[in-house]
């Protein structure tokens, strides 16, 4: 019952968070995709309600971050790859400031803790 109630509520929360302002030119697969990530991160790692909007934030922040690079960079490049990888990098780091410690070591495991 209380995950169910969770889950319902951090629905309603991520309808806001996907709103057009917020996640303006991200297409509906994405999104779809973000959401599901986050719904499932929060059952499994106890997230709050603004841990959740947060991750989704970075989650829409790193695809905007990404799609930018695939403009600049030809495909299969080791530019667009690196490019990738750093912004992977910079998404890990802010989510690391928005988890405690045993919720990254759900996520993520022992590595780079």
């Amino acid at each position: 019952m209380k995950k169910t109630l969770l889950v319902l509520v951090l629905n309603t929360l991520l309808l806001f968070v996907t709103s057009p302002v917020v996640s303006a030119e991200i297409p509906s697969g994405p999104k779809k995709r973000f959401k599901s990530e986050v719904q499932e991160m929060t059952i499994i790692m106890d997230l709050s309600s603004r841990q959740a909007e947060q991750i989704m934030e970075l989650k829409i922040e790193l695809y905007k971050k990404n799609q930018q690079a695939r403009k600049q960079f030809s495909d299969n490049s080791p530019e667009l790859s690196s490019a990738h990888k750093e912004n992977f990098q910079d998404y890990r780091k802010s989510v690391s400031k928005i988890i405690n410690k045993k919720q990254l070591e759900t996520l993520w495991g022992n590595e780079n803790i």
